[in-house]
């Protein structure tokens, strides 16, 4: 592990991990994958019967802080979709993946999203801490956000620390110039970007054909947001699936990715990959799979590079 961490840093790529209940915090035993990309909070409250206090909130990341010594991407409830939680006594929709859910509902639940942010802000983690809003799709939710956290900082006499959005919705990815402007960091979440391009539900089976982020309009989304965030210096990682999967992260190598966020069990496989990969001209191969016609071709594709 100390070899791939040293490696990754040569190569040019950081890898990070993705920590998504109590247990996978307290059996975490990477110790040189010191960094979460992507922290789902949710968690916190699926795993309780009522409303996470403050302090409750606050004791899981001083458990965070002591098992990880770099980076800490903290994303706010995402609760909606399929994640429901019945004590929040959220209404009932006909399509809730278009509904109330990420930043959407905290915006609309100030006393939810206040307790949230407190909690972050009281914490040792400060300093090393980002938040992460997800569900954004218009520039307009994202300065609301912001103020809010920037409110509860001054009121509390802390830094605000960095700030970001996930890219999950067609419309975050189309403006992602204007968002890179504003934002600190970005970090493309894959699962639901794939969903929302393709209008096809994640959760049914039926519709597996065109859940494929391989596929060119979910890839061309993608490079736009790399692009976009290169063009104003600003850090961009891809948290879903995709960056656990080595045909799938290679093609995100070759869009320009540098921060891959993942399950800890995929680093080495993808590392190698890379690795081993690392002097091929990216820049062709990029051109090649964002001019092919399905996820199919731009497979066979990148499998033939990778054999």
């Amino acid at each position: 592990m100390i070899i791939l961490l040293k490696k990754s840093k040569n190569l040019g790529v950081e890898f990070r991990v993705n920590i998504g209940s109590l247990e996978e915090i307290i059996s975490f035993n990477h110790p040189f994958l010191n960094s979460i990309g992507l922290f789902r909070s949710e968690f916190i409250y699926l795993d309780n019967t009522t409303i996470p206090t403050l302090e409750e909130q606050t004791r899981v990341l001083e458990q965070i802080t002591q098992k990880f010594t770099g980076t800490i991407v903290y994303r706010t409830l995402d609760i909606g979709g399929d994640k429901q939680v019945d004590y929040l006594n959220l209404p009932s929709e006909e399509n809730p993946f278009l509904g109330v859910r990420g930043i959407r509902l905290l915006l609309d639940d100030i006393e939810l999203f206040d307790t949230q942010i407190k909690s972050i802000l009281n914490s040792k983690s400060l300093g090393r801490v980002k938040i992460m809003f997800p569900m954004i799709s218009t520039i307009e939710d994202f300065i609301k956000a912001k103020e809010f956290v920037a409110k509860i900082a001054n009121n509390l006499n802390v830094e605000v620390p960095p700030l970001g959005i996930m890219v999950e919705t067609p419309s975050s990815a189309l403006i992602a110039d204007k968002f890179s402007e504003i934002v600190d960091f970005i970090s493309i979440g894959t699962n639901d970007l794939t969903q929302y391009i393709m209008a096809a539900d994640r959760g049914n089976s039926n519709l597996g054909y065109y859940q494929d982020p391989l596929h060119p309009a979910v890839l061309r989304a993608i490079s736009n947001v790399i692009d976009c965030s290169d063009k104003n210096n600003i850090e961009v990682s891809v948290c879903g699936e995709m960056s656990s999967d080595p045909v799938a992260a290679f093609a995100l190598y070759v869009l320009g990715l540098k921060t891959f966020s993942m399950a800890p069990s995929a680093a080495p496989f993808v590392f190698e990959i890379l690795n081993t990969h690392s002097k091929i001209n990216k820049a062709n191969v990029k051109e090649t799979i964002l001019s092919q016609k399905n996820a199919d071709e731009i497979r066979t594709t990148i499998k033939e590079i990778i054999s």
